[in-house]
C-alpha cells in the first residue's frame, strides 16, 4: 500500500516558547506530531496546547494510518489544522469524498447514526473543556432510554420519528417507566430533562460533522420545553455553600499568576489572575452566564461606593446590588490596568485575554480545574451563589433583599437557602443544646400505684 510508512511510533512533542522580557516572563506551549515518511522527518502542528487533546488526536492519526479508509478522517478534518490534514491525506493516499447531492437525498440515517455522531460531539466538548464527564454520563442515560424505545417500537430510520411519535408514543412510554422505578417521586421531572437532551441530539443534524457524513438535516421532531425545565434550571437542589477553609484555599490558588501542570512545570498567566472572577462570584452571587457577560457599563462607580446593575439572562429580573468592600478595589484595579471600553466584559481569561463564552461554560471549567488543584470538590459557579445567599442570611439580611440581589424569587430563597442558613446558625445550635428544656427535662408523671398509696 502506497502512503505513509512509519519508521518509528509517532510521538507528540511539546514545543515551549519564552518571552525575551525578563521583567514580564511568560511561557506558551503547543503540541506537534513528530515522525517519518520514508526517510523524511516531519513535524506537524496539532493545533492545540492541551496534552490530553494532543494524545487523543495522536490515537486517531494512528487509526487512519493503519486503515486509510476508516471514517475517522471526517473527524480529523474538523479538528486538525488544514496543512496537517492535507499532508496526512496526501501521504496516506486518502481522497476526500466529493460532495454528492444525490447521495444526501438517498442515504437514510438511523437513530443509531445520529446517536453515534452526537456522542462523538459530547466527547469533543469534554476534550475542549466545554463539558465535564459527569454531564456526558447524565446525557447518555437519557439517550439510552430512547435507544430502548426505538428498539422496542422498531423505528428503522429517522424520517419515521415524527413529533407525533415523540408526544403520543415516547412520552407515555417513558413516564410509565419512570413511575415503575423505586425513586419515582424523586424523578418526577426526569422526562423534561430527557426531552431537552433528545432535542439537543436532533439539533445535531444541523452540524458540519453530520452533513460531512453524507446525511441531510431534518426538522427537529422533539417539541421544545419551558425555560425553567432546562437541565440545570434548578441546580440549587443539591448545592451547599463553601466552608471558610475551602474559600481560603480557592482564594490562595486564584491569586497565583501561573498555572502548574501535573509534571510540576509552571506556566505564567499573561493576562492577570483568577482573583477577580472568584471575588465577583462570591460577593455578588451572579449566575455563571451573568458573570461571564457582565460589562463595565454594569459597574456603577458613580453611585455611592459602587453598585452592580444588570438584568439576569435567565429570567430578565433586574439585579441591583451594592459592591462589596473586598470586591470594589479589585474592580477598580482591573479597570485601571486594562482601560476597557464600557461594552467590554469585566472578566477575561487569564490565559488568552479574551472574554468567556456567553453561557459561562469555560468559566465553569476553569473553576472546576482550580478546585481540583487545591483538593476542593465541586467548585461550580452556583455554589458561590449559594454561599452568597447563605452568608447574607446569616448576617441578618431578609429574604426579600436577597431575592432582589440575586434576581430570583422569594420562594427560591426560602426553599433552597433559608433552611441551610437556619441549620448553620449558632442560635439554632444553642437552641438544640439547651438542657433546661426538651424531652429530657420533662418531669415524670406519678404512676397510678404511687397515687393509690398516697390515698391509703
Amino acid at each position: 500500500m502506497a502512503g505513509l510508512t512509519w519508521r518509528r511510533t509517532p510521538a507528540v512533542r511539546a514545543s515551549t516558547s519564552f518571552s525575551s522580557n525578563r521583567a514580564d516572563p511568560w511561557y506558551s506551549i503547543s503540541y506537534a506530531l513528530v515522525s517519518y515518511a520514508g526517510r523524511k522527518r516531519f513535524i506537524l502542528s496539532l493545533g492545540t496546547d492541551s496534552a490530553k487533546i494532543a494524545a487523543n488526536l495522536l490515537g486517531k492519526i494512528n487509526q487512519v494510518v493503519a486503515a486509510p479508509g476508516c471514517p475517522t478522517w471526517l473527524e480529523l478534518a474538523e479538528r486538525l489544522p488544514a496543512r496537517t490534514f492535507a499532508f496526512l491525506t496526501k501521504e496516506c493516499g486518502y481522497q476526500t469524498p466529493a460532495p454528492a447531492p444525490f447521495q444526501i437525498e438517498t442515504k437514510k440515517a438511523t437513530w443509531q447514526d445520529l446517536r453515534t455522531s452526537y456522542e462523538a460531539e459530547l466527547t469533543r466538548k469534554i476534550l475542549d473543556g466545554e463539558m465535564v464527564e459527569s454531564t456526558k454520563t447524565n446525557y447518555l442515560q437519557s439517550l439510552k432510554e430512547f435507544d430502548a424505545f426505538v428498539l422496542e417500537r422498531g423505528y428503522a430510520s429517522l424520517d419515521g420519528i415524527t413529533e407525533d411519535v415523540i408526544v403520543e408514543e415516547f412520552k407515555p412510554w417513558r413516564k410509565k417507566r419512570i413511575l415503575k422505578s423505586k425513586n419515582a417521586k424523586a424523578r418526577a421531572n426526569r422526562f423534561a430533562f430527557d426531552q431537552t437532551i433528545l432535542r439537543a441530539a436532533f439539533n445535531h443534524m444541523n452540524s458540519r460533522a453530520w452533513k460531512r457524513a453524507g446525511f441531510s438535516p431534518m426538522e427537529n421532531p422533539v417539541p421544545g420545553v419551558k425555560r425553567d425545565q432546562k437541565p440545570g434550571a434548578n441546580p440549587e437542589d443539591k448545592t451547599m455553600p463553601f466552608t471558610s477553609e475551602e474559600l481560603a484555599k480557592l482564594e490562595a490558588c486564584a491569586s497565583l499568576n501561573y498555572v502548574e501542570d501535573s509534571t510540576g512545570r509552571k506556566y505564567a498567566l499573561k493576562y492577570g489572575t483568577d482573583s477577580l472572577a472568584l471575588s465577583l462570584l462570591r460577593r455578588s452571587g451572579l449566575r455563571r452566564c451573568d458573570a461571564a457577560t457582565l460589562q463595565w457599563k454594569h459597574i456603577r462607580f458613580d453611585m455611592g461606593e459602587g453598585m452592580i446593575q444588570v438584568n439576569a439572562k435567565k429570567n430578565g429580573e433586574a439585579i441591583f446590588l451594592p459592591i462589596h468592600k473586598d470586591l470594589g478595589p479589585l474592580l477598580r484595579k482591573e479597570k485601571a490596568r486594562r482601560n476597557p471600553r464600557e461594552t467590554d466584559t469585566v472578566l477575561i481569561s487569564p490565559e488568552t485575554g479574551k472574554a468567556y463564552d456567553s453561557s459561562g461554560k469555560r468559566l465553569y471549567a476553569r473553576l472546576l480545574a482550580m478546585g481540583e488543584r487545591v483538593g476542593v470538590k465541586g467548585v461550580r459557579p452556583h455554589r458561590f451563589r449559594c454561599t452568597f445567599a447563605v452568608d447574607s442570611l446569616l448576617k441578618g439580611a431578609n429574604v426579600n433583599q436577597i431575592a432582589e440581589w440575586l434576581g430570583d424569587t422569594v420562594e427560591t430563597v426560602v426553599k433552597h437557602y433559608l433552611p441551610i442558613s437556619t441549620a448553620m446558625s449558632e442560635s439554632t445550635r444553642s437552641l438544640l443544646d439547651r438542657e433546661d428544656a426538651g424531652i429530657d427535662a420533662l418531669k415524670k408523671a406519678p404512676t397510678v400505684q404511687a397515687r393509690r398509696s398516697n390515698v391509703a
